[in-house]
């Protein structure tokens, strides 16, 4: 499995606006911290994205294309949008927030759309569409 990190503009990504140390979580000074989905043709540059653990991956650039799209569909009735160039196979496991792991059933290949790819310092671990992406 290899995931391009481009993403449709229909792609959510869950995203903070600044970086946390998970030491800090609940210390009585730290400042509140904005967490949410947005749409990946909202998110810009100097965002930091939130990956599985959690991790934080800051965005240094956003590039776009236009591309061919793939539609993973999971074996939890779910389903994520990736560049039509990222490897993915039937089988393979993805895991939604932690809670629930899911396999691939089924691809589909859909029309070209135009794609959002993040150029990231960091882990480069992602939460697109609720599925945790390396």
């Amino acid at each position: 499995m290899n995931i391009v990190k481009k993403f449709p503009a229909s792609s959510f990504v869950e995203v903070t606006n600044r970086n946390i140390d998970p030491s800090t979580i609940g210390a009585k000074k730290t400042p509140e911290i904005l967490i949410g989905n947005k749409p990946v043709s909202n998110v810009k540059s100097g965002e930091f994205l939130i990956g599985e653990g959690p991790t934080y991956s800051k965005i240094t650039d956003i590039i776009t294309s236009e591309g061919e799209v793939k539609q993973v569909n999971l074996s939890s009735g779910i389903s994520f949008k990736v560049d039509a160039s990222s490897e993915v196979n039937i089988g393979d496991e993805f895991s939604e927030h932690s809670l629930v792991n899911s396999t691939v059933v089924s691809i589909d290949l859909l029309p070209s759309e135009t794609l959002y790819e993040f150029i990231l310092e960091g882990t480069g671990k992602l939460i697109v569409d609720n599925i945790e992406l390396d």
